[in-house]
């Protein structure tokens, strides 16, 4: 804001911060989703119902993308993978595999909204239970 630091040193900031963040991210994704992910639980709810749920919600936002004027891929991609999975790390490696990172604002509304509007839905009805 006061425009103390020198232009060089700010550009050659810039230069550093491009070198460790666009090779590196692939390996840090994968470490960080290993790292995080329990395979025991990720094997348990592989089954034909949590397989057909997902694609209804991932078909179904692409439909519904469409028939908003949106392409279907995209729209697919971001409602619904984005929405069901881990949040933003989940939401760059979508992007990253699907080789369309400048949805990544479309991603992180998609995630944040529709998982707050997930909670209010899920604390209703868990509330009359």
């Amino acid at each position: 804001m006061s425009n103390i630091i020198p232009a060089t040193l700010k550009e050659g900031s810039k230069k550093a911060a491009n070198f460790l963040s666009k090779p590196m991210m692939c390996m840090c994704m994968v470490g960080i989703g290993i790292a995080i992910t329990d395979l025991a639980d990720l094997v348990a709810v592989l089954n034909f119902n949590t397989l057909f749920i997902s694609a209804f919600v991932i078909i179904g936002s692409g439909v519904i993308g469409m028939m908003v004027g949106s392409n279907f891929v995209e729209a697919a991609i971001t409602a619904g993978l984005c929405m069901a999975n881990r949040g933003g790390s989940g939401d760059l490696q979508v992007l990253g595999a699907a080789k369309r990172m400048s949805l990544m604002s479309y991603a992180q509304i998609s995630s944040r909204i529709g998982g707050a509007i997930v909670l209010v839905i899920a604390n209703f009805a868990f509330g009359l239970m």
